[in-house]
């Protein structure tokens, strides 16, 4: 998958420790603009991610 600036910012901020939102509320910080875009275009990219199944979910109280 060829990622842009935004793409992998994203990629690199998912650590199995940050949440969908905070990792979308840090891009917000960098990038500006409407907060609720960035939160929308962060959810469409990472749900991609999970369809290619080059990202997992952990739920709250998974074991590592």
């Amino acid at each position: 998958m060829k990622l842009d600036d935004e793409g992998s910012f994203v990629w690199e901020q998912c650590d199995g420790r940050s949440t969908v939102l905070e990792i979308a509320d840090r891009l917000h910080g960098r990038l500006g603009g409407d907060p609720a875009e960035v939160r929308a275009r962060v959810a469409r990219f990472v749900k991609r991610l999970v369809r290619d199944q080059l990202l997992t979910f952990d739920h709250p109280g998974d074991e590592p």
